[in-house]
């Protein structure tokens, strides 16, 4: 099983575990009472929402698999577990937010 990602391109895995993980929001949302008025944007947010998402995801998701390729594997596994610690580090030093107990104890989790 383990094997199995190895014999497809990254890109293909990549995208099966995204399709997996929008299958497991799509048997979730039927159950969760969501109101469609809530989800009503306007067109400035619109722009600002597709800014967000190709500038910051998309633009980060290639930065980091191009950095992922180019770096040793210790590297690469050192450096999942470390964007938790310095998220933390960054929220509370830039913006003054302390993590709460779930976030110290996810990152734990995450971690150990």
């Amino acid at each position: 099983f383990l094997s199995l990602p190895a014999s497809y391109p990254p890109a293909a895995v990549a995208g099966f575990s995204y399709a997996l993980g929008g299958v497991a929001v799509a048997l979730v949302v039927p159950v969760c009472k969501l109101d469609a008025a809530a989800w009503h944007m306007s067109a400035s947010a619109g722009w600002c929402l597709l800014y967000s998402i190709v500038l910051t995801s998309a633009t980060s998701y290639a930065a980091l698999a191009w950095a992922n390729k180019h770096s040793s594997p210790a590297l690469v596994t050192a450096f999942f577990p470390l964007q938790m610690v310095f998220t933390a580090l960054f929220q509370l030093g830039f913006l003054g937010v302390a993590p709460t107990a779930a976030q110290v104890a996810g990152g734990a989790v995450i971690i150990g």
